[in-house]
């Protein structure tokens, strides 16, 4: 059995319907901010960040952010990708903080590299 399977991206990702739709809350935000692709060097995830950022854009999301462990994810092609698809991408990283994991945020890939 292997220890750490791949995981996958499912070509049709299928998200729960809500009890209210996009007609009636147009100024709502589609978001996820804890991501992970193959750049994260302590998943072992096969799908790249440029695959994850055409599933987002795919399902309609407005905001995502890569939080990778230990690492700021700063590729200005990728961030450039998602914009050129709509997507604001917020720079973040998941780090431990007196033992537990904890999601950071910032406004500029600069500044979230110095928490690497």
């Amino acid at each position: 059995m292997e220890k750490n399977p791949k995981k996958t991206l499912k070509k049709n990702i299928s998200f729960e319907k809500s009890t209210f739709s996009e007609d009636k809350f147009p100024d709502l935000l589609k978001v996820d901010l804890h991501m992970h692709t193959s750049d994260d060097k302590r998943d072992n995830i096969n799908y790249s960040s440029k695959d994850l950022v055409d599933e987002m854009h795919k399902n309609k999301f407005d905001v995502i952010a890569f939080t990778f462990h230990d690492y700021a994810f700063t590729d200005k092609k990728i961030f450039d990708y998602a914009k050129n698809k709509g997507i604001l991408m917020i720079p973040g990283i998941e780090k431990k903080v007196e033992n537990k994991e904890v999601l950071i945020y910032a406004k500029t890939t600069n500044i979230i590299k110095k928490t690497s």
